[in-house]
């Protein structure tokens, strides 16, 4: 094509022509990922941190938004499906917008805990790949091609996406260097939110096949499969040799496998029943893609065998948790896919996909959800302990044992640890109701000794802490200046911010990933150690409990030359027996 044609009349006519078409097809969809867009920059441009009033709900408003993206498209396919009149359309996105409403009052309240934030993703993921089985559902042949279609497009879009947002970065770049230095940074960000947002989001949904479309193979479907051909198979037949060594490995010395096993063999599974689902079409034209279809889903199952193994080994030791929930549910799903492939003469690969979504969905709603199973799970263990220890009494109580062992001991602790990391202490239904935080001063009473392994509780995790909503209300009347700091840990440039104020030039710099230093026209007039703080905060959440970390979240201090205000937003801290390893930071210093 030349220039001149990129140019014309007829090509811009052309362009409009799709923009318009996928409005009309996805009216919903583009409505709310537009809406996101506006949302974000707002949100960078207004400097909405967390300790906004507007940070919450706008974080709210910007998942609901995602759900509805997922949710509006795949209630399109339906309508196409079903080719329903404008009215029923109508009503369908009174509906989708309803859903969402309500979604928001009642769901995202609670946004920010995990449980919440899990199911929030596999809804979204579950009506993706239901998306993709509705137009086929009824044993219509080219449903392979079709999501290839959708892949292929994509990584299309994926790639014109980055290829526009560094050209449009580059323009901007030689602006600000050229033309007007004093140009702000918010504009690259702003940049690759519009590009995202925007343009991607309106090409990826107009090259969504229709359903009266052919779907025979397309130039980038070809190249997708070549890929799966030639790299993606040597690759992974190479990859399951190396698991075989190692289950050879295992049969000859005993040594049952670890944990880390499971997450190799579900990977490596699940990148093989991808290439099958991808290549299926076209196995027939090479030989030796058929005798991989044929023999690599027999060749798996000992694999699939070793990581079933690995996975209830687990479970068996410390229970059920969400992640080895998730981790046995992709293992069941690969090997029905394999078992699947192996047994069924005439494959519909449509049902792998139908009954992924339903397992994701099942696996966040109802009583045989993540959570449930662990909750119930984590109960069960914590009463046999207790049990086999002769810890309850007559009325059910906890009574203390002087013949408790540390591991069974331990393993009380890290139930109860469990219980308020990832849900509420109640849900513990022996615990009693004077164990409202957790403390271990409190757990020591209960249980009749510390934890055995208290010096390393806290080796090697991360720990979060937070500031309540109820106490985000910044008050700097009382300060001559203040810094707003956004430090993320691994960084190669020094943190520093600078501030001309009446007495001079204020600077606040982040020394080795610990110090903040802050300094008046070179020399230094303060200096205080936030890494070893969130150790501090850690401690102090054990033995004092959750209003005692809140209320030191918020650190005033003085010296001689400065009162100081730290204002914690949020912490993070990788806790190691000697030390803080690493750190991130957002926060409020108001100085004086």
């Amino acid at each position: 094509m030349k220039i001149k044609d990129i140019f014309s009349k007829d090509n811009f006519e052309r362009l409009g022509d799709v923009f318009i078409d996928t409005w009309k097809r996805y009216p919903l969809t583009l409505a709310m990922s537009y809406l996101a867009v506006i949302l974000v920059i707002y949100r960078i441009a207004s400097n909405i941190g967390y300790d906004h009033i507007a940070y919450e709900v706008i974080t709210k408003l910007l998942l609901t938004l995602f759900l509805g993206m997922t949710i509006s498209i795949a209630a399109q396919a339906i309508l196409e499906r079903l080719d329903v009149s404008f009215f029923k359309r109508l009503i369908s996105y009174g509906l989708q917008i309803g859903i969402l409403v309500l979604y928001y009052i009642f769901v995202m309240v609670h946004y920010e805990t995990d449980a919440v934030m899990i199911r929030h993703f596999m809804l979204m993921g579950a009506l993706l790949f239901a998306f993709t089985t509705i137009p086929y559902i009824v044993k219509r042949k080219g449903y392979e091609f079709y999501v290839i279609r959708l892949m292929a497009r994509f990584f299309e879009t994926l790639a014109y996406t980055i290829v526009l947002g560094l050209g449009i970065t580059a323009i901007l770049f030689a602006i600000e260097n050229l033309l007007y230095e004093k140009m702000s940074g918010d504009f690259y960000t702003y940049t690759w939110v519009l590009v995202f947002g925007v343009f991607a989001a309106t090409f990826l949904l107009a090259g969504i096949p229709k359903l009266t479309e052919d779907m025979g193979r397309s130039e980038l479907g070809k190249v997708l499969q070549t890929i799966f051909t030639h790299i993606v198979l040597p690759l992974l037949s190479v990859y399951s040799l190396v698991l075989y060594l190692y289950f050879f490995k295992i049969i000859i010395t005993r040594n049952w496998p670890s944990g880390m096993v499971s997450y190799l063999v579900i990977f490596s599974s699940a990148i093989g029943a991808l290439a099958i689902f991808v290549l299926s079409p076209i196995q027939e034209e090479k030989s030796w893609i058929k005798n991989f279809n044929t023999w690599y889903p027999r060749l798996v199952l000992p694999l699939l065998a070793m990581m079933f193994v690995a996975i209830f080994m687990r479970i068996g030791q410390y229970g059920f948790s969400e992640n080895r929930y998730f981790i046995l549910l992709a293992g069941l799903w690969v090997t029905f896919s394999y078992l699947y492939f192996n047994l069924r003469k005439i494959k519909w690969n449509i049902t792998l996909i139908m009954a992924l979504a339903v397992m994701m969905l099942v696996s966040v709603l109802g009583p045989v959800s993540a959570f449930a199973v662990s909750i119930r799970s984590q109960n069960n263990r914590f009463n046999e302990i207790l049990t086999r220890n002769n810890m309850l009494g007559s009325d059910g109580s906890i009574q203390v044992s002087d013949r408790i062992s540390d591991e069974d001991l331990n393993q009380l602790y890290e139930i109860v640890y469990y219980f308020r990391q990832n849900h509420e202490l109640t849900d513990l239904k022996r615990l009693p109701d004077t164990i409202s935080m957790g403390k271990d001063s409190d757990l020591e009473a209960l249980f009749g000794a510390p934890r055995p392994d208290s010096t390393s509780d806290f080796q090697g995790k991360y720990y979060n802490f937070r500031l309540a909503e109820d106490r985000v209300s910044l008050d700097i009347s009382d300060y001559d200046a203040y810094f707003s700091v956004h430090y993320y840990d691994g960084s190669d440039k020094p943190y520093e911010q600078e501030m001309m104020t009446n007495q001079g030039l204020l600077t606040l710099t982040i020394e080795d990933s610990k110090w903040v230093v802050i300094s008046l026209d070179g020399t230094e007039r303060y200096r205080f150690d936030i890494g070893s703080y969130g150790e501090v905060l850690y401690h102090l959440e054990q033995e004092e409990g959750y209003q005692s970390l809140q209320e030191a979240l918020v650190h005033r201090e003085e010296n001689d030359d400065v009162r100081i205000l730290l204002y914690l937003n949020y912490i993070r801290t990788d806790l190691l027996s000697d030390g803080v390893e690493s750190m991130d930071i957002d926060c409020y210093i108001g100085i004086r």
